[in-house]
């Protein structure tokens, strides 16, 4: 793996690459940037990311996005890990495994479908969440969740395996469904 020394290096190196490689975090670190697209692998290596912005906007098919904790003082208004998740196949899976997010999300003043792991996926998508804990209390006007705040299910399927996961965060919604 490229080893990153922070998450901004990282962040760059993957919105350089269009989202392709293979990463490996080497310090605690804040992340400020999004990494626009995510296809590669990400190892966290263990380490915690306050998190100020959304880690990653959009992640597709074979992404593997691993071992790290998320923290911050003060709530965001976003997903602090993952935006949405579009386009993975049986072929091209998408694994999450050893995160846990202590970052909580107040999207009360937008519409956004928000959690403390993913805030969306679209049709068709192959994800497995392996020890995958929430921690943050989430608020929102639309759909919320702990783990994955909606799954558009319009013309397809979610194939979704949740293995030692738990949410521990209080998930609050004013309009639509919480989960």
């Amino acid at each position: 793996p490229v080893e990153c020394k922070d998450w901004e290096e990282f962040a760059q190196k993957a919105n350089l690459s269009y989202g392709e490689g293979n990463f490996k975090l080497m310090s605690d670190s804040v992340c400020e940037t999004s990494v626009e697209g995510f296809f590669g692998t990400f190892d966290g290596n263990g380490h915690t990311i306050t998190v100020k912005n959304t880690m990653f906007n959009d992640v597709g098919g074979g992404a593997i996005i691993a071992n790290f904790t998320t923290v911050n003082t003060e709530a965001i208004d976003k997903c602090p890990i993952i935006l949405a998740i579009n386009g993975s196949f049986e072929e091209t899976p998408i694994l999450l495994e050893n995160i846990t997010n202590n970052v909580n999300v107040d999207a009360s003043a937008n519409t956004n479908r928000v959690a403390g792991i993913v805030g969306s996926t679209d049709n068709e998508n192959h994800i497995t969440f392996k020890n995958c804990v929430n921690n943050g209390n989430i608020i929102s006007n639309e759909q919320a969740g702990g783990i994955i705040g909606n799954a558009d299910l319009a013309s397809g399927y979610l194939y979704a395996s949740f293995i030692d996961c738990v949410n521990n965060g209080d998930v609050t919604t004013s309009i639509h469904y919480a989960a």
